[in-house]
């Protein structure tokens, strides 16, 4: 199985990249084969604090698996993860100087928060595909310019303003385990995935919802400059908020398996 993915990412307009709080893995362009290939996006909340390095960790532990993409697994890599990037975190500030001060002390207590979409492409006799996902992060599987599936959401007044998260605090997860969307398909070579987070899978879903092909849009703006001037106008037309956003395209081989 060979896949070639493309990432596109901004963040808030009037933002730095620093600031950016999506994530996505992995982490560049290219083609990537194997019997098994996991991809995922994920969006930092804004009310957590390092929400975007939690986001981080979280589409790493995802992707890093190698036999399950159930949450209990993948939390019980990500969690240990992120107490050790926290202590990091804490020592890096101590040194310079910079010791976390008493107002940001209950941010840190309360923790970070991040919605999570991983996909999984499974080769074999029957090619296939699973999806973990919790929160307004969204996977559209296109073939020969059809929807073929919409997952977790694929109605436009579903998306609210606040989705379901992950925490990077335990305490802070009780119900979670119930709230994860799982599915499951089968691929054929020449089929597109694309992993977006909420703001752009909001105009996704209203343009299916309009009767339109939405991927076209997506193809026509490929190219940083393309996409960067894409999403610029639908801001400035009001089709979708000023957020990060995050776009992860795959391409399976035609030749594929």
């Amino acid at each position: 199985m060979q896949v070639h993915a493309r990432v596109f990412w901004l963040p808030k307009t009037g933002n730095t990249a620093e600031e950016y709080e999506d994530a996505f893995y992995p982490s560049r362009d290219g083609d990537y084969g194997g019997t098994q290939l996991r991809f995922a996006v994920a969006d930092g909340a804004s009310e957590g604090m390092l929400s975007g390095q939690w986001a981080n960790i979280l589409v790493r532990a995802y992707c890093r698996a190698v036999n399950t993409s159930q949450m209990p697994d993948l939390l019980a890599r990500a969690l240990p993860s992120w107490r050790d990037w926290k202590q990091h975190y804490l020592d890096l500030r101590a040194r310079q100087d910079r010791p976390v001060q008493w107002f940001e002390e209950p941010g840190l207590e309360k923790g970070a928060f991040s919605t999570l979409l991983g996909l999984t492409l499974h080769d074999g006799e029957t090619p296939g595909w699973d999806a973990t996902a919790l929160g307004d992060s969204c996977l559209f599987q296109v073939r020969a310019d059809e929807l073929v599936a919409a997952l977790p959401i694929d109605d436009a007044e579903a998306f609210g303003s606040r989705p379901f998260l992950i925490a990077s605090n335990p305490a802070r997860n009780n119900g979670l385990l119930e709230r994860v969307h799982y599915a499951a398909g089968e691929w054929q070579p020449g089929d597109r995935f694309y992993l977006m987070t909420d703001a752009l899978a909001h105009w996704f879903v209203r343009e299916l919802e309009a009767g339109a092909a939405p991927w076209e849009a997506l193809h026509a703006a490929e190219g940083p400059e393309a996409f960067d001037a894409w999403t610029a106008a639908l801001k400035r037309d009001r089709q979708i908020r000023n957020d990060d956003i995050t776009l992860l395209c795959l391409e399976v081989a035609e030749d594929a398996p």
